[in-house]
């Protein structure tokens, strides 16, 4: 059955979820603890992917349950994303930057 979406989609976006936990882990060694939580969330958003991502596999899916795993789908690439740019630009500030979370 096809829906606008797939598998592929919800492995994409797991894979973008693990990136985003593992740069955010290392940006955050230094960073107060509401930065560092971010990691924790971010990892709890990686588990929530992969268990949507598998319920695809339950057919038949209803319009509405697949409504809600493309917003899901869409939802979390768009805060992902947001996420990395942050990241990347702590990163880019290299050293100038670990100092001022201190």
């Amino acid at each position: 059955m096809s829906f606008g979406f797939g598998v592929g989609d919800f492995v994409t976006v797991g894979t973008l979820a693990w990136k985003v936990y593992k740069n955010v882990y290392k940006a955050a060694k230094d960073a107060p603890e509401s930065f560092q939580k971010v990691h924790r969330d971010v990892l709890s958003l990686h588990a929530v992917l992969k268990e949507a991502g598998e319920s695809i596999f339950d057919p038949p899916l209803s319009l509405q349950r697949q409504q809600r795993l493309h917003t899901i789908v869409d939802g979390c690439t768009s805060v992902l994303d947001d996420l990395q740019g942050l990241v990347n630009r702590y990163e880019e500030m290299g050293t100038q930057g670990k100092l001022t979370w201190k």
